[in-house]
């Protein structure tokens, strides 16, 4: 079980039975602390978050408004066994999953429509004119009965649509209060960097065997009582004492964590009275220093770690000083094995066996941290890798399968020519993350980077975006990724599609600077955007360069028309040079969504986040160039794909058939399938590319070119076409691995 424990100032200690742990709080120079105040004045008066208002409990909630329509629509069973009502219930029950869905603007702005609780029926927000429906309640002169029973129906689902979206824009007003009111208190930022001092357990006494011989004690159990501090009798009646034969305990190992972010917080670090009385232990085994550029160029801080005892270890984790390795030697050799399939598609992520600058010069128990490094502390130093780590260097191919994997190549997939078309003229694909749920070996959480001419958009960014974009693109191209970063697309509020994004936005604001104007937009659902106001008033990541946009306010339906008069949704249009962008709902958890966009060059492109098959994303994403689309489980598992609202790769397919997308990239895999997912795509008599929008040699249906989305691969729209000829070769590779894997295992 974990615990977690909060230092609310410097000096309180935290301890168990394992370790104390003193913490010090470094300050930038100019900086007043503000920690050592009663904790109780953290709450700074205000009222509990959990207590809502008086006028807040008086008023009736979009809730629960639901809850009363869902009952009138589908009695206390959940759903009408009426056919004549059976159309209604399943369009709201569509709806559902959207209903909680907040538009970021005030209580003024959201035009609620009139609703009768007394049935289904809702009064229409239009009149009966500009709606173009009929307002007769009988049937017209020379209506067939057929004719009028579909009249009939087609109303009733028009009425329950209206109803749904009634009851979604009471909710969301509802939201929006729920909001407001319970928004976490203004909290100031606070520059300490937080360091900690780590003093292990009292060692106990060396037994001393020789002694407790010679005081009669026989080895057996009697020596462990004596051991553990427990008095033992002999047999004459003598009482031998734990001290006649234990050697005095000691105090346990001490090993500290520094955390200094730049030379600024140098004046504090040497001011510490808790780091100054370490220069007299000799128990200090271990320093782990944490530094930021400019640190270790800074001759204070060389002095200072020299009045240290020798026999301390000086551990430096500083970007210049370590080098930067593949750290999984499974990952790499996949990368490289992909690398010799096509090094265009899969390049070699970037990576450097020496550091960019050495601690020659530095004194002598200074080193740099290496990954997957240990370091042992009692009962005597020691320092081991945990494993090998792979260097660039090595050569990480499997022996005996290069050959095979050439020869797998279909003939005519380096070959074929690519696409000509403006609309596809620099646009790249570059998936950052193709796992479900949680990191694995080889996928990362969902992260795509769509590149193109006008700029850069990021579809959603689990955690580990920011490293992923390092390792396909280096350091210095990173600086020019994030320089051309203009839109930021978060589906919904899992976590795997969230967490980057913070360091993703401070990566970007440390390199266009404070002072830049070119905002970033933000699409996402509302709570997301309270969620970073929040998280700005702990951290400056870049919120005055964020231009948040809620999902809803770009929300597709039926009979839309491209037309905005939002300003904020035409300044992201600008930014890179749209004709369209637009969320749709779909069902998989409150708010989430899926994005179409399409540029002024004619790249139409549909993301589908994560979700169950859309009709009416297949419908807002018609002819699109490109479909970036959910395949978590393979056909086989259609039970767990409905029951956890994900999509099958079969599913995934008939979306981009029915959307009639030219190109489907098929990503977010389940971690159940590590490598590479199951996959039965047709005989290759039936699968070749689609050209002009048909597919050669095919049934006259429409076959998409289907490709499978690995980390870091860079696809290039314009040799889309090829990617789906390299399955085959794909699956022996990783078929090839397995095996040989396996092999070492059983070994």
């Amino acid at each position: 079980m974990f615990e977690t424990h909060e230092f609310h100032r410097e000096g309180r200690k935290f301890q168990d039975e394992n370790m104390t742990i003193t913490p010090v709080y470094l300050y930038p120079a100019g900086h007043t602390p503000t920690h050592d105040r009663d904790d109780s004045s953290l709450a700074g008066g205000t009222p509990s978050l959990k207590r809502k208002s008086e006028d807040d409990q008086r008023t009736p909630t979009g809730y629960a408004l639901k809850k009363l329509l869902l009952h009138h629509m589908f009695g206390s069973g959940g759903r009408t066994n009426s056919p004549s009502q059976q159309p209604a219930a399943d369009v709201l029950r569509e709806q559902e999953d959207s209903i909680m869905v907040m538009p970021a603007r005030s209580d003024s702005e959201i035009t609620i429509a009139p609703i009768s609780t007394s049935g289904i029926s809702a009064e229409p927000t239009a009149s009966s004119e500009e709606s173009g429906e009929s307002v007769s309640n009988g049937t017209e002169a020379g209506q067939s009965a057929p004719e009028e029973s579909a009249a009939t129906e087609a109303k009733r689902v028009n009425e329950a649509k209206k109803l749904a979206e009634s009851v979604r824009h009471m909710a969301q007003r509802a939201e929006l209060k729920r909001l407001g009111m319970n928004r976490l208190p203004q909290t100031p930022r606070n520059p300490v960097a937080l360091c900690y001092v780590c003093e292990g357990p009292t060692v106990p006494g060396k037994f001393d065997a020789v002694a407790a011989r010679n005081l009669g004690i026989k080895p057996g159990p009697d020596c462990g009582r004596l051991a553990k501090g427990e008095s033992v009798t002999l047999e004459n009646g003598t009482v031998v004492e734990p001290h006649q034969c234990v050697g005095p305990p000691r105090p346990g190992a001490i090993f500290a964590i520094l955390d200094c972010p730049s030379p600024a917080y140098l004046n504090s670090l040497l001011q510490s009275e808790v780091l100054s009385n370490l220069r007299e232990e000799n128990r200090l085994k271990y320093i782990v220093h944490i530094l930021g550029d400019g640190v270790m160029e800074d001759q204070r801080f060389v002095d200072w770690a020299q009045t240290f005892p020798k026999t301390t270890q000086h551990i430096i984790v500083s970007r210049n000083y370590n080098s930067f390795h593949y750290n999984f030697h499974a990952s790499a050799t996949v990368t490289q094995q992909l690398n010799a399939l096509d090094s265009a598609v899969f390049p070699l992520s970037f990576g450097k066996d020496e550091p960019s600058k050495t601690l020659e010069g530095f004194p002598s128990n200074m080193k740099s941290a290496e990954p997957l490094e240990s370091f042992q502390i009692e009962p005597k130093m020691k320092q081991e890798k945990v494993w090998k780590v792979p260097k660039l260097s090595d050569g990480l191919k499997i022996a005996g399968f290069d050959a095979a994997t050439l020869a797998l190549r279909t003939s005519g997939a380096m070959d074929l020519a690519e696409e000509e078309g403006v609309a596809l003229e620099g646009v790249e694909v570059i998936p950052l993350g193709t796992g479900a749920a949680i990191p694995g070996k080889y996928r990362n959480v969902s992260s795509t980077l769509v590149m193109m001419p006008t700029g850069n958009l990021l579809l959603d960014g689990g955690e580990g975006t920011l490293g992923q974009l390092l390792r396909h693109f280096g350091p210095e191209g990173l600086e020019d990724v994030l320089g051309r970063l203009r839109v930021i697309f978060v589906s919904h509020l899992h976590a795997d599609h969230h967490l980057g994004i913070i360091r993703v936005l401070k990566a970007r604001r440390q390199v266009v600077g404070a002072q830049n104007d070119a905002p970033v937009y933000l699409v996402g659902p509302t709570r997301f955007g309270v969620w970073l106001e929040e998280y700005s008033d702990c951290e400056d990541f870049g919120m005055d360069q964020l231009r948040f946009v809620d999902s809803e306010r770009m929300r597709w339906r039926p009979g839309y028309v491209n037309e905005s008069n939002d300003p904020k949704v035409n300044e992201l249009k600008q930014s890179l040079s749209l004709i369209d962008i637009r969320t749709v709902g779909v069902q998989h958890c409150p708010s989430a969504y899926a994005l179409i966009a399409e540029t002024t060059a004619g790249f139409k492109m549909g993301f589908s986040g994560d979700c169950r098959p859309s009709t009416d994303f297949s419908e807002a994403g018609k002819d699109a160039t490109l479909l970036i689309h959910e395949a978590t489980l393979d056909d086989e598992m259609q039970e767990e794909a409905v029951a956890k609202r994900h999509c099958t790769i079969g599913e995934a397919i008939e979306v981009a058939k029915r959307m009639k997308a030219r190109n489907l990239l098929l990503t977010h895999f389940s971690q159940r399938y590590p490598k590479i997912p199951i996959i039965n795509l047709n005989e290759p008599s039936s699968v070749q590319p689609v050209e002009n929008g048909t597919a050669n040699g095919a049934s006259e249906e429409h076959r998409p070119n289907v490709a499978i989305a690995f980390d870091l691969m860079r696809i290039r729209m314009a040799s889309f076409r090829k990617l789906e000829l390299y399955t085959p070769a794909l699956q022996a590779l990783f078929t090839y691995i397995a095996d040989q894997e396996d092999a070492t295992t059983t070994a």
